[in-house]
């Protein structure tokens, strides 16, 4: 029976299924030998797989108000306790091949005959072995991955024993007994004193890994896939322990698979990425995609020659040349989740563009933590709507990003529902290294500060009013936050939610979340405790209490001030809607010095606008001679929400506004603001520009879609209709599930 049959999965929900039974058995680490097909859309090769009995975790989540220290301990060790290199390496080669003669004596034939594991991959009930009949009643053991649209062609186990060289690492005083339980056993010992090699000797343990990825399998072994999983079990073995500790699959990729995008770039070359979205990487390979299930990896990938290999790794790959192939490979040395492994490929050139605030804000985020050595993400995705326009937009998504080196990467969310772990505190860090980037003034970073907290609060007050309330909870699942079953699979709510991807209340939300407790402590204090929660549990997966308790820990002086965990869940994280605290800001907000500007800008534009509509109704022409401010991108994105509120606007006025600030030039946060304008108004001079903005920056114009039909104007819904049967073959899946429930 599998033991994912304890979850009850509904097809109709968008609930996301993470089957891979971590409970019993742990990926430690990952060898994969990949060939990249343009023509027909397909990753092919396979992916070795190091295996380990996992350790047992059932402890609960600690009650609030206890007294006691509810940090969440690690479900599994990131590193291995095991002996230093000298040591693993000090059995002499000679005592070694004896014990290997012997176990070919005694099996019969060639060097580690593990005969009895190579079935056939028919249906399982259909299998009955001599070695099934001689087994008790119980039943197999079965090893659940993770895994969706994949072609899986075999499954082997890999004979380890075979790898040259691996004598080094036998153990002298391993017992004698039956063969194929020696074989086992001795097995098992090899690979244990690979995954025990200390930190210091990652290079030899790469190299172990490598090599014994390479050595003969063993025999096949039986599997099956359905919708969410990749099944496989060897006939007899009905405990982790004895199940085979290092696998072989080969399989290849479906075009239509989730977690990689087959599209063109700008130039109409091929090219490949891992979207990663909604479903992580079990479209890419079979794996382990519950958090917790932290492993390294290698990756070797070849490619059409003349193309570019990107991924995240530790090294600057270079291509090596082999006919019409070249060969990119890749590593790293770090445990993290199978979810961060990111790929792509294609006919890209490198340019060096000479942009300082870009290395300005590199050094200013790397001044901030002694950290990012240790966690960087090695490749970000920026599409080309932040790199259009002027370089705010760019900057800000470039700090979000890195901030991900430290909540994300190097810390991360042991429940993929508390995402806020990740984007609420990459939000908050933006800001940080956006001003040492900038350079500001201790002032002047406060000001731009308060002005992109009314921002975000204008933002997180539309989400709240047109999202479900389940989607507005920072923690959905509350004190049952991280449950498993005793497999240790689990469902991700709203998973499959093609919407929630195009939401932000987790960002916003989140951020606002730590703004509050900033406050409550001063900045300087808070990023001085920001310091300490990293080097704390640097590497390691958290829950939201994880942070908290630490926190107020901290600053214990709080309590005395009403401050406590219980307040912070029921006003925060627990319920939906807009937190009541925040109330209380916005008029702090509103005082602020480039706040005032903008609205002193619109008072402006609204006289204009009625001057420019009178005088049409005197059918005579209107002079202006009136001064404007020079904004900043953010004022201007705050200048065009606030004109979005005037009743009516002539088109007269609306060309002056895109005249004065050079709209059309500005970046993506800018331009959607301005064909707001444009469709509520309906300026149809501006159109070919929106039409352009829906085609070249399609996740940036996802929601317009929506406001060009609520505007029932038949033109409107003519260019809608238009650009999404022109688009959808090449939009992503989620925005074209979003965008077609909006319009058909």
């Amino acid at each position: 029976m599998n033991e994912n049959t304890e979850l009850a999965l509904d097809p109709n929900k968008d609930d996301l299924p993470l089957m891979a039974n971590v409970g019993s058995m742990l990926v430690r680490h990952y060898v994969l030998d990949l060939t990249v097909n343009f023509d027909r859309k397909v990753i092919s090769g396979t992916i070795v797989l190091y295996l380990e009995t996992s350790k047992t975790y059932k402890k609960k989540s600690d009650s609030m108000g206890t007294g006691c220290c509810p940090y969440t301990q690690t479900l599994f060790e990131t590193e291995q306790p095991g002996s230093s290199c000298n040591s693993t390496a000090s059995v002499a080669a000679s005592a070694s091949v004896d014990k290997m003669c012997n176990l070919s004596m005694h099996s019969g034939g060639g060097v580690a005959d593990v005969s009895s594991c190579n079935h056939s991959n028919a249906e399982w009930t259909g299998v009955i072995s001599g070695i099934r009949e001689q087994c008790s009643n119980e039943e197999d053991f079965v090893l659940v991955l993770d895994c969706c649209d994949l072609v899986v062609n075999k499954v082997e186990e890999v004979n380890v024993i075979a790898t040259p060289g691996i004598e080094k690492l036998i153990r002298m005083d391993m017992p004698m007994s039956e063969n194929n339980v020696y074989s086992q056993r001795l097995q098992s010992s090899i690979v244990d004193a690979i995954l025990g090699l200390g930190a210091e000797c990652w290079q030899e343990q790469h190299c172990y890994y490598l090599d014994c990825s390479k050595a003969p399998g063993c025999g096949e072994l039986q599997f099956q896939t359905d919708r969410w999983s990749l099944q496989i079990k060897k006939l007899g073995i009905q405990t982790p322990k004895d199940f085979p500790r290092v696998l072989r699959i080969y399989y290849e990729t479906k075009p239509e698979g989730g977690s990689v995008r087959w599209t063109k770039d700008q130039s109409g070359r091929p090219c490949v990425y891992t979207s990663g979205s909604p479903i992580n990487n079990r479209a890419l390979f079979p794996c382990q995609e519950p958090p917790e299930a932290m492993a390294k990896w290698q990756a070797s990938v070849w490619a059409p020659k003349g193309s570019l290999v990107l991924m995240s790794g530790e090294n600057c790959a270079e291509p090596k040349c082999n006919g019409a192939l070249t060969n990119w490979f890749y590593y790293v040395t770090m445990h993290m989740p199978a979810s961060t492994f990111t790929i792509a490929v294609g006919y890209w050139v490198e340019v060096i563009a000479e942009c300082s605030f870009r290395s300005q804000i590199l050094k200013s985020s790397s001044s901030t933590s002694d950290y990012t050595n240790k966690s960087s993400p090695h490749i970000i995705y920026l599409s080309q709507s932040v790199l259009s326009g002027k370089n705010n937009l760019c900057g800000v998504r470039l700090c979000h990003e890195i901030a991900h080196a430290w909540f994300g990467l190097a810390i991360g969310a042991r429940d993929w529902t508390e995402e806020w772990i990740s984007e609420g505190f990459a939000t908050y860090l933006e800001d940080v290294f956006w001003a040492k980037a900038q350079k500001l003034s201790e002032e002047a970073a406060k000001e731009q500060h308060q002005l992109k907290s009314l921002l975000r609060w204008r933002r997180l007050q539309d989400e709240i009013q047109n999202s479900e309330e389940e989607l507005q909870v920072l923690r959905p699942n509350k004190q049952n936050t991280c449950a498993v079953s005793d497999s240790g699979s689990t469902i991700v709510k709203h998973g499959l939610n093609a919407g929630k991807n195009f939401m932000q209340v987790h960002y916003l939300k989140g951020y606002f979340v730590l703004h509050y407790l900033e406050n409550r402590v001063g900045q300087k204090q808070f990023l001085k405790f920001f310091r300490l929660f990293v080097e704390r549990f640097h590497g390691q997966l958290i829950l939201s209490q994880d942070f908290l308790y630490m926190f107020m820990e901290n600053f214990s002086e709080l309590r005395s001030q009403g401050l406590s965990m219980e307040v912070i869940f029921q006003n925060w994280l627990d319920v939906a809607g807009m937190p009541k605290p925040l109330l209380d800001e916005t008029l702090k907000w509103t005082e602020n010095r480039l706040v005032c500007e903008v609205q002193s800008e619109v008072t402006k534009w609204i006289k204009i606008n009625k001057k420019d509509q009178d005088s049409r109704k005197r059918k005579r022409s209107q002079k202006y001679e009136m001064k404007f401010k020079e904004l900043l991108p953010d004022q201007l994105v705050l200048l065009l929400e606030l004109l979005l509120e005037v009743k009516s606007f002539s088109s007269r006025t609306l060309q002056l506004l895109q005249k004065h600030y050079c709209l059309r030039e500005q970046d993506a946060e800018v331009r959607h603001r301005w064909y707001e304008l444009v469709i509520k108004h309906k300026h149809t001079v501006a159109y070919r520009d929106l039409i352009k903005f829906l085609e070249k920056d399609q996740a940036m114009g996802a929601y317009l879609y929506g406001e060009l039909m609520v505007n029932e104007d038949a033109k409107q819904q003519q260019l809608v209709h238009r650009c999404f049967t022109k688009l959808q073959e090449e939009m992503d899946p989620s925005l074209r599930k979003v965008v077609a429930k909006m319009i058909l």
